[in-house]
């Protein structure tokens, strides 16, 4: 008997939480899959993170990285049955790769991807596997990539919830980006070989509109270029003026990205609203 008591002592013993193990690479001193749950609910969804802590003076990459920088990515590794939504982004701030503008985070940054959990899960517990790449810079760049996992177990009952990451992952939602207005129009106009128009058409006077700044997704824009912006129309009407880039795609069907205003759009809204304008052909 005393033997057996020895040996349990001995196990090891599984303590469930919100988040994997963690991983330390250069620039990034914790990289790591979280939840806001303890467990997972058959037939539910639930709502992974990957959250990334920079060193003082990096960062990593938006969606959209601008003219240098890789964004960062997850290849998930999924039981069966489950399936992953795309990786939802925080809106973007300006940051520098050595002297040159691009799109990223410097503070902390949790990405956000929605999986669906199967109703004939029948396993006590469930590990969330993905591959991780990111890129951290600041004067120099370190590419980097990584196996990361977390395990939960399987439960019918409301997930409870971690208070921690929970508070993490709400903090994340509030930087999504918003929905531009309904009533609000736009046009894109291509005004030379490399020259570019987002032009705004509100239906309300847009307040301190010279401090507006438009992140584009997929390198239509110069992110190292000035950005120019003219007012009319009592401030109804905003020229956003925008360098081209040698290296975009070759054929786009809508110049889109989000447009940052740093006092906000609105109560509801955050300091990003999401815009796609259709090029005509």
């Amino acid at each position: 008997m005393r033997f057996f008591a020895a040996l349990l002592i001995l196990l090891p013993i599984l303590v469930f939480s919100g988040e994997g193990d963690a991983l330390v690479k250069p620039g990034i001193p914790e990289i790591r899959l979280v939840t806001e749950v303890e467990t997972i609910q058959p037939g539910g969804t639930i709502t992974v993170g990957l959250f990334i802590r920079h060193d003082e003076d990096f960062h990593t990459y938006w969606k959209g990285p601008g003219v240098v920088g890789v964004p960062t990515g997850i290849t998930w590794k999924l039981p069966k049955g489950f399936s992953a939504g795309p990786l939802q982004w925080p809106g973007p701030e300006r940051t520098k790769m050595a002297k040159l503008t691009a799109y990223g985070y410097e503070q902390d940054v949790c990405l956000l991807t929605e999986i669906k959990v199967p109703k004939d899960l029948n396993s006590e517990t469930v590990t969330i596997e993905g591959k991780a790449t990111w890129m951290a810079c600041a004067r120099t760049c370190h590419p980097g990539f990584g196996e990361l996992s977390i395990t939960l177990p399987v439960s019918a009952e409301t997930p409870k919830v971690d208070k921690q990451w929970a508070e993490v992952f709400n903090k994340s939602r509030k930087l999504f980006p918003s929905d531009c207005p309904q009533s609000w129009d736009w046009s894109a106009n291509r005004l030379s070989p490399d020259r570019l128009e987002l032009v705004l058409y509100a239906d309300r006077e847009i307040a301190e509109a010279e401090k507006l700044y438009f992140f584009c997704y997929d390198n239509q824009v110069h992110s190292d270029e000035p950005q120019t912006l003219r007012v009319s129309n009592e401030g109804r009407t905003i020229h956003i003026g925008l360098a081209r880039t040698d290296f975009g795609p070759e054929s786009p069907k809508a110049l889109a990205g989000v447009l940052y205003h740093p006092n906000g759009w609105g109560p509801e809204k955050s300091n990003w609203i999401e815009v796609e304008v259709p090029w005509e052909k």
